[in-house]
């Protein structure tokens, strides 16, 4: 890890990425971790740790350690040392598409230029992922896309070189390299926002995570709603409005059943036809005249789903008791702990089967895994296979719950956009945010 024969920068061996090397250096040197250690790092520097305690017999480690090499490649000025280290990398284990990337930028120039565009745009970028490579080789597909304008969506392989074959024409349109990479940072900010949804806006980021967790294919759609925003040409208003219409097309299809298959092309085909001087408008008439295969449910369709379909089990079924819980209220309540509960159990006492009659096996199997049976408790072990009254009537049960959807008292609310009522505990759901289109 060092060498005595330098000073300076130069003692260090080994100098990975900022975040990386702050924690290795850390650990290496025995002094406070950062504020943010890195996790690939750390979970190193964990298995080694475990592997090595307590361990008695070191001479298979010093023979492990003694047959590590490390390799230093001398590029002379006329070599290519972007195609050597393609050719290196092609031989071990794979870096991730953003590493390519990050290392075909800034390679070819000086040392101190490379210091200065990483401090100043790169190490943003992948501070605004915290360490996720997958997210950022996302990012990294998406934004080559969205500047392209590309029609299909790049395999998850294949997204270095198509941003190496683009880079030349993103340099020329932003003004060099370093305007590249500024733009480049911009919008990372913006797609990191949707991946994650922490935006400053508490309503905006609620709605980025409600769509992120329906589907990842929208990324590239919000990115460039978020840029118009960011820019003046949409609102804060219209871009809620814009965020509700997306998340309400996801939910809408999730839970009629439809194809999501190709959702990525739908989604930039949209972001390409947005229009800066009437994004909103421009949005809601795309996704009004989408092909049929990719059509927005209507009121029907979707009520129909939610009253008809097994809903328990199902990806977005979580997501839908959330919304619902939060509707129409602007004191969020935090559901994150919670659980979904059976209002009838998932296994009849036969006090469940005398209240249910004598088709309970059939009335059981038909409602058990329905929207209007499911609610959200943080008293699912107390709750049980207990009777519906017992549920009802114990302390912090269904009358007395601060879980809204359980309360059977709630009164019947009717809005111009969205119909509810809740009764016995469990949801009857009219459709609801279906928007303009």
């Amino acid at each position: 890890m060092r060498n005595v024969l330098y000073s300076g920068d130069e003692v260090r061996k080994l100098v990975l990425r900022r975040r990386d090397d702050e924690t290795l250096r850390s650990r290496v040197e025995r002094a406070l971790p950062p504020d943010l250690p890195s996790p690939a790092i750390e979970d190193v520097y964990g298995f080694f740790r475990e592997r090595l305690r307590g361990l008695d017999d070191w001479k298979q480690v010093e023979v492990g350690v003694a047959k590590l090499v490390v390799v230093e490649v001398t590029v002379e000025f006329s070599d290519d040392a972007q195609l050597i280290f393609e050719s290196l990398n092609s031989t071990g284990v794979d870096l991730s598409q953003s590493d390519q990337i990050r290392n075909f930028v800034l390679m070819g120039l000086s040392e101190p230029e490379q210091t200065r565009l990483y401090h100043e745009y790169w190490q943003k970028i992948e501070e605004w992922f915290g360490g996720d490579r997958g997210a950022l080789d996302s990012f990294a597909r998406d934004y080559v896309a969205l500047r392209t304008k590309a029609r299909k969506q790049p395999r998850s392989d294949g997204i270095y070189f198509a941003f190496k074959n683009t880079f030349e024409t993103l340099k020329e349109e932003d003004g060099g390299v370093s305007g590249a990479l500024e733009s480049m940072t911009l919008v990372s900010r913006r797609y990191a926002e949707f991946v994650f949804g922490r935006a400053a806006n508490l309503e905006i980021g609620n709605l980025l995570g409600r769509a992120r967790r329906l589907a990842e294919a929208p990324a590239l759609l919000i990115m460039e709603l978020s840029g118009l925003h960011d820019a003046g040409h949409l609102s804060r208003s219209n871009f809620v409005a814009c965020l509700e219409l997306i998340v309400s097309y996801l939910m809408r299809r999730a839970a009629c059943g439809f194809q999501t298959r190709g959702y990525w092309s739908i989604f930039a085909r949209l972001a390409y036809e947005l229009d800066t001087k009437a994004p909103r408008d421009c949005l809601e008439t795309g996704m009004a005249t989408l092909p049929q295969t990719y059509r927005f449910p209507n009121d029907a369709e979707f009520g129909d789903a939610l009253r008809d379909t097994d809903l328990h089990g199902r990806y977005f079924c979580r997501q839908l008791l959330d919304g619902l819980e939060t509707l129409g209220h602007k004191e969020k309540v935090d559901t994150s702990s919670l659980t979904i509960e059976h209002v009838m159990p998932q296994t009849l006492s036969p006090e469940w089967k005398r209240m249910l009659g004598d088709d309970s096996e059939e009335v059981h199997a038909h409602w058990l895994h329905r929207l209007g049976n499911l609610t959200l408790t943080g008293y699912n072990a107390e709750l049980s296979n207990s009777t519906f009254e017992e549920k009802r009537d114990r302390a912090a049960g269904f009358r007395e719950s601060a879980v809204f959807l359980k309360r059977t008292s709630r009164p019947r609310r009717n809005g111009p956009r969205n119909r509810w009522r809740s009764e016995a505990g469990g949801s009857q759901i009219a459709p609801f945010g279906s928007g303009r289109a």
